[in-house]
């Protein structure tokens, strides 16, 4: 949107779309996100991509949307490294910020287990990439249980170093209720 830089904006969240992206096997269309990123960019505002959700080109790509599953089979897990890898190397002239995946905490369908290890997989091929680049986890809905188990498998799986940055969304009734924030920041 035009008013959006001229508002004062500094940052704003993308998310960059796999299936969107991908609609044949290993080609990558990027015009519409191209376009997205770079009116920001015009506008003074930097851009971070979020990558997510599935893919339906893959037997066991995962969902395409809000609460979708995360790949899983084999092939899947290996076309979402391709599709990071080259969305990566596509953007990383002007994005420095990624978040993986969006609030995988609403879906039941998701584990805590399962989002820590595309969590892992994922930041390594973006530091593989773009050694300079900030890596945000989790874009969490509300269940901090679900943050909590991801934060204590990172660290255990000695892989913290991959995160710069927790994000949260909450959605509280009233805005100026930041029990949830506090809950999770403690």
């Amino acid at each position: 949107k035009a008013h959006v830089g001229p508002l004062g904006a500094k940052g704003i969240r993308f998310q960059a779309g796999w299936a969107k992206c991908e609609k044949a096997p290993g080609v990558y269309d990027w015009a519409w996100l191209d376009a997205i990123v770079n009116d920001a960019l015009a506008q003074g505002v930097q851009p971070w991509l979020e990558t997510s959700y599935g893919n339906t080109l893959y037997a066991g790509g995962g969902g395409t949307g809000l609460g979708g599953g995360f790949p899983k089979s084999s092939e899947a897990l290996a076309a979402w490294d391709n599709w990071v890898r080259a969305l990566v190397r596509h953007f990383k002239d002007r994005v420095r910020e990624w978040e993986v995946w969006n609030e995988p905490d609403l879906s039941k369908v998701n584990t805590s287990e399962e989002y820590t290890a595309l969590f892992i997989r994922t930041a390594r091929v973006i530091r593989a990439e773009q050694p300079g680049a900030r890596i945000y986890a989790l874009a969490l809905a509300h269940r901090l249980p679900f943050a909590e188990e991801f934060l204590r498998r990172l660290h255990e799986a000695r892989q913290a170093d991959l995160m710069d940055a927790v994000t949260f969304h909450g959605y509280p009734h009233n805005p100026d209720n930041t029990s949830q924030a506090d809950a999770l920041r403690a």
